[in-house]
Formats: C-alpha cells, structure tokens, sequence
C-alpha cells in the first residue's frame, strides 16, 4: 500500500497497552511509534485512559510531536457505575469490611513469599469477594459479571472456588479461549454469566450488560483499574465497580502501620501509584481521585446530580441523614436494620442538593464541549477523507499525527 500510495491514514486501537509494554512485555510496540512514523501518513490512536501525566511519556513511545498534534478528550468515568471499594482485614472476620477503610485493626499474614499459595490476607479477601458476587446474583438482575485477579494463580483459585469460567492469555489455544468468550457472552448471572479473568480479557471486548466488575486485590495503577472497570454498564445502564484489598493497603496510605504494610510488600509485589492508594483510602469521593488523575479535573469534590454514588458519598449521605451515631449502628448492626436505613435514605436523597444550580450549569456546558469537539473530530476526518498525502504535504498541511 506503501508503494503504491494507497495508505492515506493509520488507526491504532487500544493504545493504552503502549504505556504498559516493557522489554520483557509486548516489546514489539515499544517499536511501533517508530515504524507508523517512518510511514508518513496520517495516525489517530484511541484510548479510552490517558491520565495527564502520562501524555508525555505516550507521545515519546509513539513518536507524536505535540506541536502537529490534535488532542480530543472525553470524560473517563461514567455516571452509570457505582465505584465502591470492601477494606479486608485477615485479622477479623471481615464483616467490618466497610468500616475497615477508617478502621485500626492489625492485619495478619503468613509469609509465604510465593503467589502459588493463598495466604490468610488473600484468603480473607476472596471470601468477600464471594460474598460479592452471589449477594449480586441473589438480587435477579438479568447481566453478567467479570472479577479480575493480579495473577494466574489467583484466577485459578478463584474460578475453583466459584465453579465458573476462567481466562487469561494461555488459558487455551485461540479456538478454545474464543470458546470460552462466546459461553460467557451467552449467559446470565449464575448460569454461565461469570468468568474470573487477568486484564487479558477485555482487549476488543464490548459486552453491553456487564453489571458488576469485581477487583481482587487493587491493580498497582489507576489507568488499569479504570480501563478494566470501565467494562462495567457499556449500554448505560446502573452497573458496579468494587476493589476487595486488604486493610494494610489502607494502612501504607494513611501513613500508619507502616510495619504491617511492608509486611505483605514481599510477597504481593511493589510499585503500587500513588493515586491507586489514595483511592482505597476512602478520604474522598471515588470520582474526585478519578477525574483528577485520568482528566486533570479540579473542580469536583463528590458524586454529582445524575451519578450513580460511590461509597463514600453514599457514607456522607447516610450520615447527613439519619446522624454518624445512628449510621454506625444501622450499617454495622443488624441486617434488618441496615435495609430499614437503606430504604429509608433512598427518599431522602431525593430531596438533597448536591451541588447546586451552578454546578449542574457547569455539567452542562462541559458536555456541550465534548459534543462539540466530537462533532469537529468528524468534520475533520470528512474533510481528509479521500485527499492524497503527497498533495496534502504540498499544500503545507502538516497535521499529519492525530489522538
């Protein structure tokens, strides 16, 4: 196509696997910024997270000069989905999974230095993470569900534990792993509609009804958490995003019980970002640390009119509402009691203004931005649709790199 002049442009999808590609990982697209640059034509890349501060080592990777460069962004987050994060302390029983993220409990953990073994932390969250999912599947509602694990061996146990499909980048010849795709896609629920998977599931996926995206154990960074749980309500729809992690995670971001937090270091792994931390703590609204890290957005501080709410915010509200004595007792008492606040709180935040006339004005005029920018996007690849590179090069256009 090359010789004979017939490549007018270069669409490359998926381009956050870019950022995560190492010498001993994928090493070939560490090479593919340079070989579409060799080409001379046109290149838009797609991808759906982009944190700020990853611009530029993405526009080093792809070769992209930021000066002949077009940058379209959209919202990362979606307002459909229900980011919470379950706190779980091997040291207890791990119903005060909630409460844990403010907790001060110790956990404990078996050295094992090795992953091929479930230790009592990783035990302690897989329970919960169990009980998320058939509490999930015992409500009835119709749609599918994808719980992700760090690790092969994970995946394993968990598949084992829950009796559903697994998947991952060996599971299975190409014929046997789009097998399994497609009897996952056709189920629902507890009738085929689980798989445990690595983040080698997702890559060109689009199931619309995924309702409930279930991490065990927090992925080290913030873009890989959004990217996997972004599968989550694809047609809009009410869907979840939870993180099951331990509380000596917690512990490492507060800045207390640095002892405990090393502790599990070794054998987990390091290298956890910063903004992955500060997530799980649960000082903040879920979306704040989300548009902030991925967007570069500064002016929120919880959940706004429309959104599904994240934990926290949901926390607040229950606390506007009935009062933090009386929530304490509500959330961690009784399950009766629990649903009677539940229901109780779910008219009242009817009546609760989160953020005002202004903010819901601002919303507004930041979505018609996106609109319009989209709408210019189109435009623009209209307007070179069909149009020869070299007559375009002529004419002194050098918009020749497009994001």
């Amino acid at each position: 196509m090359l010789s004979r002049q017939a490549l007018d442009r270069v669409v490359i999808d998926e381009c956050h696997l870019v950022l995560d590609s190492t010498k001993q990982f994928r090493p070939q697209l560490l090479e593919l910024g340079e070989v579409v640059n060799d080409w001379g034509v046109q290149v838009v890349c797609l991808i759906a997270t982009l944190a700020l501060d990853d611009e530029p080592e993405f526009f080093r990777r792809m070769r992209l000069s930021k000066a002949y460069l077009l940058l379209f962004r959209e919202r990362t987050t979606r307002k459909n989905i229900r980011y919470c994060v379950e706190v779980v302390d091997s040291g207890g029983s791990g119903k005060n999974s909630r409460k844990g993220r403010g907790g001060q409990s110790v956990s404990k953990r078996r050295q094992t230095g090795s992953d091929d073994e479930e230790d009592e932390q990783e035990a302690e969250e897989n329970k919960k993470v169990y009980d998320i999912v058939r509490d999930w599947m015992n409500r009835g509602v119709d749609g599918k569900v994808i719980v992700y694990a760090g690790s092969i061996n994970r995946v394993e146990r968990l598949g084992q534990g829950f009796g559903c499909l697994t998947y991952w980048n060996k599971v299975d010849t190409e014929e046997g792993k789009a097998k399994r795709m497609d009897e996952w896609m056709a189920g629902n629920r507890d009738e085929g509609g689980l798989i445990v998977a690595t983040n080698a599931l997702g890559m060109g996926m689009d199931v619309p009804d995924v309702r409930l995206v279930v991490h065990a154990g927090m992925p080290r960074q913030l873009r890989n958490f959004v990217q996997e749980s972004g599968r989550a309500g694809r047609d809009g729809q009410a869907s979840e995003a939870v993180v099951v992690c331990g509380k000596w995670m917690v512990d490492d971001a507060r800045g207390g019980r640095q002892d405990t937090a090393k502790a599990h270091m070794p054998s987990i792994g390091i290298g956890w970002e910063g903004s992955t931390k500060e997530y799980v703590k649960g000082d903040g609204c879920c979306r704040v640390v989300l548009d902030r890290v991925m967007d570069g957005r500064m002016d929120r501080w919880e959940c706004e009119e429309g959104e599904q709410l994240c934990d926290v915010c949901e926390r607040r509200g229950l606390e506007q509402v009935m009062g933090e004595d009386d929530y304490e007792d509500s959330v961690f008492g009784s399950t009766g009691i629990q649903q009677e606040a539940t229901g109780a709180i779910e008219n009242e935040f009817e009546h609760i203004n989160w953020v005002g006339k202004y903010r819901r004005w601002q919303t507004g005029c930041h979505i018609m931005g996106e609109a319009r920018e989209a709408q210019e996007f189109k435009m623009q690849l209209e307007r070179w649709s069909g149009s020869c590179v070299i007559c375009r090069m002529g004419l002194g256009i050098t918009e020749s790199e497009e994001i």
